[in-house]
């Protein structure tokens, strides 16, 4: 991956220090409404976006995105004498993400680093884009992502999907699809070939790899691949 400046960086960890301090134990996604105001880092610009478990950093001109877990979920409560003044607010820490082995882990940008290091040793890292740990701020972790595209492969061909696709459809009465598209596991196995296809989903099997939606996947480097992959579960 390639390597970040370190006025980058430093510039990285004052901007999001004034949103995570040393005293914060209650990360949600509640911090998407701050991070939204980060318009560029080190005359960066970039966006922000978010799903159930991280937030991201996307910059126009770097080929690298900025992941930040969350702790847990927050939501608001009311007691039966509340009055809309008197909303309570709530926390609750994720408990699924197996982290070094323990199923009660909150990070689940730290499940993807593990899993990809898994996927390496198992030969099927390619269908997964790599993610690493860039740095900490007052003390918490922040990521660091290849940049993927929401769309891409132009190279592939009708005929290529055409020879695959009946091979595709048998495959799919048999395999947890983990709510990927037919076309888009299409594209896998003529980027990639079928047979590593078979030892992909094998993999996702054995890791409890769940949940890979449509805005879980992209492109890169004119292939399709996997971008978010931790999954999410409720314990």
């Amino acid at each position: 991956m390639d390597t970040l400046s370190k006025t980058f960086i430093e510039a990285l960890i004052a901007e999001l220090s004034e949103y995570i301090s040393d005293k914060c134990d209650e990360v949600t996604d509640d911090i998407s409404f701050s991070l939204r105001k980060i318009k560029s880092v080190d005359s960066h610009t970039c966006k922000y976006n978010n799903g159930a478990t991280k937030g991201v950093l996307i910059f126009d001109d770097l080929d690298v995105v900025i992941k930040i877990p969350f702790q847990g979920c927050s939501g608001y409560y009311y007691t039966s004498e509340s009055t809309d003044a008197e909303e309570k607010s709530s926390f609750e820490a994720f408990q699924g993400a197996t982290v070094d082995d323990n199923p009660s882990g909150w990070d689940y940008c730290k499940r993807e680093t593990e899993l990809y290091e898994k996927a390496r040793k198992a030969g099927v890292e390619e269908f997964f884009l790599e993610e690493e740990k860039l740095c900490e701020v007052n003390g918490y972790p922040i990521y660091v992502q290849k940049k993927a595209h929401s769309i891409g492969y132009e190279s592939m061909e009708s005929k290529e999907i055409a020879a695959m696709r009946e091979r595709i459809d048998n495959l799919l009465d048999k395999v947890d699809t983990m709510r990927m598209s037919g076309n888009f596991i299409t594209q896998l196995a003529v980027a990639y070939t079928f047979d590593k296809l078979c030892e992909f989903f094998d993999f996702c099997k054995e890791q409890g790899i769940t949940d890979l939606h449509s805005s879980n996947y992209g492109y890169y480097n004119n292939k399709p691949i996997i971008v978010n992959y931790a999954g999410y579960y409720e314990s």
